[in-house]
């Protein structure tokens, strides 16, 4: 009897905490588009605390852009690392943003020029290929784009279009820029068009079967 008592107790206080960091959360938001961004620096902290994941990304959109903080991109991919881990996509995302910017590592650049096919992307020399930002960008835009965040699944198409991070693999773009397009990204279709010229049809035939393996295991 003492057991379920605790039991019971343990429930209640686990529902009562839940519904308390979902009300922070909730409040910061309101706040924060309200602008009143010192508020909503204080709820997001409160909810980010007890692993609210949504809080997290937010108080990294904060510190990115330097709204009621000051600008930090350091502290930015902290919060949204925290976020990451726990699978929340678009901090994900940005995490893979910010490091093929070169905020997390060495510094590499990418051309919109074209001597490319077309394709907008240019390749990046091998030295700069291996570097840490690259290498995390392409981790952090794979785990979002299996979740279906469409902006990673065209950025990750990007990156192995111009053999950013990865060696040059344009099956691997066609992959991504054709789940991308499926979810509505007309720049990845526009991209597709230009990537088939270039591709041999025994890799396209291939690419394709790779999609619609990606679309079965997610049925």
């Amino acid at each position: 009897m003492m057991q379920n008592s605790l039991l019971w107790t343990l429930v209640i206080s686990l529902v009562f905490s839940l519904s308390s960091v979902r009300a922070d959360f909730d409040d910061g938001m309101v706040a924060y588009e309200l602008s009143n961004f010192e508020f909503a620096l204080g709820e997001f902290r409160l909810a980010a605390r007890h692993g609210e994941a949504r809080a997290q990304y937010m108080l990294g959109e904060m510190y990115e852009h330097g709204r009621g903080v000051p600008k930090g991109d350091a502290t930015a991919m902290r919060w949204y690392r925290m976020a990451a881990e726990q699978g929340h996509a678009k901090s994900q995302y940005k995490l893979g943003l910010m490091h093929e910017k070169g905020m997390g590592g060495p510094v590499v650049g990418r051309s919109s020029a074209s001597g490319d096919g077309g394709l907008g992307v240019t390749a990046v020399p091998t030295h700069q290929r291996l570097g840490l930002s690259y290498a995390e960008a392409v981790k952090w835009y794979s785990m979002a784009a299996n979740q279906g965040f469409v902006d990673a699944q065209y950025n990750l198409g990007l990156m192995y279009a111009s053999g950013g991070g990865i060696p040059e693999d344009y099956t691997g773009a066609y992959l991504w820029w054709t789940v991308a397009n499926v979810y509505g990204n007309e720049q990845a279709g526009t991209k597709l068009n230009i990537l088939k010229s270039l591709m041999s049809e025994r890799d396209i035939v291939e690419a394709q079967r790779l999609a619609r393996d990606w679309w079965e295991k997610r049925r």
